[in-house]
């Protein structure tokens, strides 16, 4: 896929969308969560994955002058 592309902005656009209902439904199941190892374990992926939405915001931005 080509950068600078509609595609390449559409990819952009549906993969935070799925990294962010990725993160409601870990956020989720890091409150189920009784064992202070798996919770643990579960917010840096959490937080690893918010990083990754922020990058991508950020290329949308600068990349296609659209913010979401």
């Amino acid at each position: 896929m080509k950068n600078n592309s509609p595609q390449h902005k559409q990819y952009l656009i549906d993969s935070i969308a799925e990294m962010e209902a990725f993160c409601a439904k870990l956020e989720v199941k890091i409150n189920e969560t009784s064992n202070d190892i798996t919770g643990h374990a579960m917010c840096g992926i959490y937080s690893r994955k918010q990083e990754n939405i922020a990058q991508f915001k950020a290329l949308l931005q600068s990349q296609y002058n659209t913010a979401i």
